[in-house]
């Protein structure tokens, strides 16, 4: 469920939806990120980065608007994009479909 909270950042508002995912859920989402050639790093780094993408795609929202939770919006986006234009994201994209 989503909820409508003041942000720590300047007095913005934003939307904010915890992690919903088990650690058992993770686990096996985790198995289908890991593909030869591509470092995901720390199990929760990566957790805390798809996150932080799933938060962007389900709001729809601006990159500097990511929750300081999902961790600093630059780096985030810098990883997405990275992912994005080696083709990163077309592995497990075809492994969950």
């Amino acid at each position: 469920m989503l909820t409508f909270r003041q942000s720590g950042r300047t007095g913005r508002l934003g939307w904010h939806e915890p992690d919903r995912h088990s650690d058992e859920e993770w686990g096996s989402y985790i198995g289908k990120v890991v593909v030869p050639g591509i470092h995901i790093g720390l199990p929760d780094t990566c957790r805390q980065f798809i996150s932080a993408c799933l938060w962007i795609l389900r709001s729809g929202s601006q990159w500097r608007v990511l929750p300081p939770e999902h961790g600093k919006w630059n780096s985030i986006f810098k990883r997405f994009s990275r992912w994005y234009a080696n083709g990163t994201w077309e592995k497990p994209h075809n492994r969950f479909t």
